[in-house]
């Protein structure tokens, strides 16, 4: 038999234990930023930094925490919480992590990259983890079409960061770009990476720019892997744009009102993905903007997301909006682990047609809750024309609502007239409490000028 000197059997363990030490990649905190006092955080016996944000809410606790690092492999997690706690829970909950209590610290293993909320303390005082997959291909920062953001905070001239066709934007992790970021009339712009893009220094409404991150009229946009955190106004928003992606984006918000996630207005083919919102008003809404010209929003999928919305609304479609139309939207494989008003609003008005909408395979907390959708063609404010638009062909299916009052969960439909109208509704598979609902017609509220509800 073969044997091998005692170095050479040490060289080759190191060189097997090397790659699975590298596969967690934990981010530095640059030392200006607030650290959170809330959390200590240790991914498998390694230290994470936690990071603050604020939601503006004394009852939400005016702040809470997040953290980030990149995994490709199970991983043990170990949080000490700085104020008592009886109990924690993971959320979603469809996720089944049920952690330990053990000597005040929370204790569980995540088997997968997750984006999770450990709530020690109900909704208040939250730590989100981010646990991500490891990058690849990170852009070279010799390219000239590269902007380049190493570790550290960065600030730009005049607080806005423009981008123009080709370009590339990559944040590393442990970059803060304390800036908003603009595109116009471009194409072929990439954003990705591990970094932050922060608008929490400036007051509602009174940033450098309208949106945080914001496209108008371009083509063939990716977004990938960054956090939002603390926009002033709207924070992700293509207007008139086309073929957008956006993957793993995480949205730490609910700083301040208007301050919805990622609005997606008069554009067509856009793919929104494995995102974590929270916000303050709607997570997500589907718009047409009176800058738009009328183009239609279409051809839109939304689908592996986690929503946390404190006040308005999951997902709004066709409201305050002007449009051609607003159709072929699928929202698919979705949680909610917390909200407010009805999570899925459908309220077209300017003679819009609203058609073509699959909203399957959505999990929601909805304990206490009542109104789960609503179509509704109307008139508001914002419109020209003071006209109703029209909804037709709507599926839902697959929606398994938890609720601690079955009975006052509601699906609501109604007309505004015979031309506005809402028909073509189907409903497939709708479980309360992990149980499918046999008798549905208890849960739906159909008023007026609706026609061919399928159960």
């Amino acid at each position: 038999m073969k044997t091998f000197p005692a170095t050479t059997i040490l060289a080759a363990l190191l060189s097997c234990a090397a790659p699975l030490y590298a596969q967690l990649s934990i981010p530095e905190m640059p030392p200006d930023e607030q650290s959170s006092t809330q959390y200590k955080l240790f991914v498998d016996g390694r230290p994470v930094p936690v990071w603050t944000a604020s939601c503006d809410k004394a009852h939400l606790g005016k702040t809470y925490s997040f953290a980030y690092f990149d995994i490709s492999r199970p991983a043990d997690i170990r949080i000490v919480p700085a104020e008592p706690f009886t109990e924690a829970v993971i959320r979603p909950l469809n996720f089944q992590i049920r952690p330990e209590i053990e000597n005040k610290e929370i204790r569980f293993r995540i088997d997968r990259p997750r984006k999770i909320s450990v709530e020690p303390y109900g909704m208040k005082n939250t730590l989100f983890l981010f646990a991500n997959t490891p990058e690849s291909q990170i852009p070279d920062k010799n390219d000239p079409n590269v902007i380049f953001l190493d570790p550290g905070v960065h600030n730009v001239p005049g607080d806005v960061l423009r981008l123009t066709s080709n370009q590339t934007l990559y944040l590393a992790p442990g970059a803060v770009l304390k800036a908003a970021v603009q595109v116009k009339n471009a194409e072929n712009i990439t954003i990705k990476g591990r970094g932050i893009i922060d608008g929490s220094q400036w007051p509602w409404l009174k940033g450098p720019a309208g949106t945080l991150l914001g496209f108008e009229k371009c083509k063939n946009i990716d977004i990938e892997g960054i956090i939002l955190k603390g926009s002033y106004a709207w924070t992700l928003v293509p207007r008139r744009c086309e073929n957008v992606t956006i993957t793993d984006v995480k949205i730490v918000g609910d700083r301040v009102q208007n301050d919805d996630g990622i609005n997606p207005c008069n554009s067509r083919n856009v793919t929104v993905r494995d995102c974590f919102i929270r916000t303050d008003d709607d997570c997500m809404s589907i718009k047409g903007l009176r800058g738009g010209l009328r183009e239609p929003s279409e051809d839109i999928t939304i689908e592996n997301m986690t929503f946390w919305c404190s006040r308005a609304r999951i997902i709004l479609f066709a409201h305050e909006s002007q449009a051609e139309a607003m159709r072929r939207i699928r929202i698919a494989d979705s949680r909610i682990i917390h909200y407010t008003m009805t999570p899925f609003l459908l309220e077209p008005g300017e003679e819009m047609p609203l058609t073509d909408i699959i909203i399957e395979g959505i999990n929601i907390n909805a304990v206490g809750k009542g109104e789960i959708a609503r179509l509704r063609p109307v008139v508001n404010q914002y419109m020209v024309l003071k006209t109703p638009g029209r909804i037709e062909n709507v599926t839902f299916k697959n929606i398994d609502i938890d609720s601690d009052n079955p009975q006052t969960v509601f699906f609501h439909l109604e007309g505004a007239d015979e031309k506005h109208d809402v028909k073509n509704i189907t409903f497939r598979n709708i479980k309360i409490n992990n149980e499918e609902v046999k008798d549905l017609e208890k849960h739906l509220r159909i008023k007026d000028h609706v026609s061919q509800v399928s159960r």
